[in-house]
């Protein structure tokens, strides 16, 4: 599969070298360039088609989703991860309605850019494939998936905390073998309740399975492993 090309859009150089080198570590990413302000970032859409931007939402002459409506008409088929620098729940809601994939507060924590990168790579998965006509219903179904669960997971239930969703999913993918909720939390330093808790919920919306180890005595273990690529 062709690497998923990415622009990144922020102002601030530390941040940028910050951003290339984990996004160039994750396989099947590639980073086109970094642009510093609203304007070079218009040039560089005009000459190229980035699978997806990482853009600062308060670059220089860039404060309004009016202006993000007018970079999506020069590249309809880019997909953005903005960054906020604060709370606005306005904005944020605004942001989902302009189909944004994902969305960050800053400070965010760089595991869970990553975590959304793989989000995005399942997601753009279902573009780029070469995927027969009867596919295609199914393909778009997952995708509305992973773009709702990139910005919603924070508020899946009382109790539930997204990093923690984020890390179990992380070491599931990392480690592709079944585990029991007693090894998930030793391996994460949870408690068992806490993990057992959070394993639970990604079986129930998909994100990971559950098997069953059956024993000679007792009752049979549940072995929870990945789903995802």
């Amino acid at each position: 599969m062709q690497s998923i090309r990415v622009i990144i859009a922020e102002a601030d150089a530390l941040l940028q070298k910050l951003y290339t080198d984990l996004i160039s570590k994750e396989k099947g990413f590639v980073v086109l360039s970094c642009v510093s302000n609203k304007k070079q970032l218009s040039e560089k859409l005009s000459t190229e088609t980035p699978d997806l931007v990482l853009l600062n939402f308060y670059l220089d002459n860039f404060d309004s989703l009016k202006t993000f409506d007018i970079l999506r008409k020069t590249s309809s088929t880019t997909e953005y991860i903005i960054i906020f620098d604060r709370e606005d729940a306005e904005l944020e809601r605004e942001a989902l309605k302009h189909a944004v994939f994902k969305y960050f507060i800053s400070p965010f924590s760089f595991e869970s850019l990553r975590q959304t990168l793989n989000d995005y790579r399942i997601y753009h998965a279902g573009v780029v494939d070469n995927l027969s006509f009867e596919h295609q219903e199914r393909i778009g179904t997952e995708k509305e998936h992973y773009r709702y669960w990139a910005n919603n997971k924070s508020l899946a239930l009382p109790g539930l905390s997204a990093e923690r969703l984020d890390d179990i999913e992380g070491f599931l993918k990392e480690n592709p073998d079944t585990y029991s909720a007693r090894e998930v939390a030793t391996s994460l330093n949870f408690s068992l309740a806490t993990a057992r808790r959070h394993l639970e919920f990604l079986v129930t919306v998909g994100r990971i399975e559950v098997k069953f180890a059956y024993k000679r005595t007792g009752r049979p273990e549940k072995r929870y492993s990945t789903m995802l690529i």
